[in-house]
């Protein structure tokens, strides 16, 4: 049985020991919370996932740390949760959902970009109505609410490839050395709860965000506080589906034919279900209601169309020849999870690099875009999806056999 057969059957099977599951509400990235503090139209939050099932766990942790800064008696005032993994695991949505928890408990909830770190400029406009000149005890107590950053996106402030090849010093591009400290010791006062005021920061990223905050020399996290997200078990994708299906498409009658057909497409991943839901719901609406089979077959070819389209684009600047390259690699893997070495990777695509140079910018690149990811010293296609995308593709090229 191949890798790709052998992760879609766990996930069929329920065995993803995540249990993780969320999709975002709609594709309009502009939408604010209507209670959020942060009013700035730059900075830019999801709304909160629709039919939200499986990432109870998730929100619990979070929950656990906002109980843990409110108690004056606990040890934990500050705190720093990391929600990492590939494009389309639903990083932005389940940080949205975090947002909704802080709104419902009366936090002062504030979106920040990476530039907020180190510039009180453009932390200010997180919280516009307190007046300050820097990040400090002073500022949070000012706001006079337990506090929640949301930071979406912290892997854009360090390249993939330089995470693995650089010097700390050297691998922030843009930054000075005074922006990096600055930054340094906002996250370590967050993080190591350096501060009088109940605070959280909750920060999404690919998955090599966390070796960031590692290299800036940030404590250790507390325990569950970094979590990978991956795919989804099924329970949690059927349900997701058939929320959509009834109470978005008005589907009249037995959902289940076209869960049973939907569910295995989606692999589980956050984005395809997403994806699905939504063309499930403009086919279902379109046919007043009713799930006929042609309507099926035609949300499956338009969502087996969108997923290819979303592979390329997350692929677009790796090279045919590199991806085909990395196909062969991950074909003769003998690891149960598809993982391979990195030198067995960096060989496969030495074939197809005219020197040592464009090898190791190839690997960097396929870091960079998501199509690898390290686990337990290894590296992994985390999407399954994109494994079988990429061996169907690929597989076959010259040089793959």
């Amino acid at each position: 049985m191949g890798t790709g057969a052998r992760r879609f059957n766990e996930f069929m099977g329920h065995g993803n020991r995540f249990g993780l599951a969320l999709v975002k509400s709609g594709l309009n990235l502009n939408v604010f919370m209507s209670n959020s503090v942060n009013k700035d139209p730059n900075i830019k939050i999801p709304p909160h996932a629709k039919h939200f099932h499986g990432r109870r766990r998730m929100l619990r942790t979070v929950q656990t740390h906002m109980d843990w800064a409110e108690d004056k008696e606990s040890y934990y005032v500050g705190t720093n949760i990391l929600f990492q993994g590939a494009h389309g695991a639903g990083k932005s949505a389940l940080l949205a959902e975090c947002a909704r928890l802080g709104e419902a408990r009366g936090w002062a909830v504030g979106a920040i970009s990476t530039a907020a770190l180190y510039d009180p400029e453009e932390l200010h406009k997180a919280f516009p109505a307190v007046p300050f000149s820097r990040f400090s005890d002073d500022m949070l107590i000012a706001t006079k609410r337990p506090v929640m950053l949301l930071l979406d996106d912290m892997h854009t402030m360090r390249p993939a490839g330089r995470v693995f090849y650089d010097e700390i010093f050297d691998s922030f591009p843009g930054m000075s050395h005074r922006q990096i400290g600055e930054a340094v010791s906002f996250i370590d006062m967050v993080h190591n709860e350096r501060v009088k005021h109940p605070i959280m920061m909750v920060s999404t990223g690919m998955h090599w965000t966390r070796q960031i905050f590692d290299d800036l020399g940030v404590a250790r996290f507390n325990s569950g506080s970094v979590i990978d997200l991956q795919e989804v078990d099924s329970e949690a994708a059927r349900s997701i589906l058939d929320g959509w299906l009834r109470k978005e498409g008005g589907a009249q009658g037995d959902t289940t034919p076209w869960i049973d057909a939907l569910v295995p497409e989606t692999y589980g991943w956050p984005r395809h279900i997403s994806d699905y839901a939504v063309l499930a719901v403009e086919q279902v609406k379109s046919d007043a209601g009713e799930m006929t089979e042609q309507g099926l077959e035609a949300v499956i070819t338009a969502g087996r169309e969108k997923r290819a389209r979303f592979y390329e684009a997350c692929l677009d600047g790796l090279a045919e020849a590199h991806r085909a390259a990395i196909a062969r690699a991950l074909m003769i893997t003998q690891e149960e999870d598809g993982s391979q070495d990195r030198e067995v990777i960096k060989d496969c695509l030495a074939q197809v690099c005219a020197d040592k140079q464009e090898r190791d910018a190839a690997f960097r690149q396929a870091l960079q875009c998501g199509a690898l990811a390290m686990r337990n010293g290894l590296y992994i296609m985390q999407d399954p999806a994109m494994y079988d995308w990429l061996l169907g593709n690929y597989g076959s090229a010259p040089g793959t056999q």
